[in-house]
């Protein structure tokens, strides 16, 4: 298959960053996998969102500590999209491509594991807490985003990479997560993205698969026409 490629916060520059309409793009042109970020609403419901507050991301301001999930059901995500919940992604996806949740929040792990267990589908789900879930590798900022469902061992990711130098720099870690039996993912920051011209050299490089803003140009080196 190649280099596998995962969308950021969905689908990337290409739709509204965590929205049900990102995922649709991901699903409709043969993505591998999303990256999306969870965070709790104040009364405790789990959601789609980077920030902690809704300020960036939507028409409305305020934290989401203090907003429940009608107040932000109200507000528009993008062209016309609501945050979705994480039972509207799993309900969309239902298995189709691999999604690494991105724990963004203190509890959220907790209630994304019981919404996963209750839907009975956890195949293809990775809960990634970057903030504090190491690989046992220290030199640079590698975690890990394990399997939920428990069928395969997860990922390694690092932070983002802006140049070739830093994948290069991270050469040691990458053979260390693979010697842990870890396929190791990696940010890729859309400075690197734009001045990248053969994206093959990643995996040239030990890499196994990015995460990206610009899904289709590495999709567009496996043959994929956009």
């Amino acid at each position: 298959m190649g280099l596998m490629v995962f969308g950021h916060r969905g689908a990337g520059h290409n739709e509204p960053e965590n929205t049900l309409r990102a995922i649709r793009w991901a699903l409709t042109h043969g993505i591998d996998g999303v990256e999306v970020d969870l965070r709790l609403t104040k009364d405790k419901r789990v959601i789609l969102i980077h920030d902690e507050s809704v300020d960036r991301t939507t028409d409305g301001t305020g934290f989401l500590r203090n907003l429940t999930l009608n107040e932000v059901r109200n507000l528009d995500a993008g062209m016309g999209e609501r945050i979705p919940t994480l039972e509207e992604v799993i309900s969309l996806i239902r298995g189709r491509i691999k999604v690494l949740l991105h724990i963004k929040d203190e509890g959220v792990e907790e209630e994304a594991l019981k919404i996963l267990r209750e839907a009975k589908n956890t195949q293809n789900y990775y809960l990634w807490l970057s903030k504090r879930d190491r690989a046992k590798l220290r030199k640079h900022e590698i975690s890990v985003a394990h399997s939920i469902s428990g069928e395969d061992r997860g990922f390694a990711i690092t932070g983002f990479v802006r140049s070739i130098e830093d994948v290069k720099d991270r050469s040691e870690d990458i053979i260390e997560a693979h010697r842990l039996g870890y396929p190791i993912l990696v940010v890729v920051h859309p400075e690197l993205d734009e001045r990248l011209q053969d994206k093959g050299l990643l995996t040239e490089m030990g890499v196994d698969g990015v995460i990206t803003d610009y899904p289709e140009d590495y999709m567009r080196v496996r043959g994929k026409s956009f």
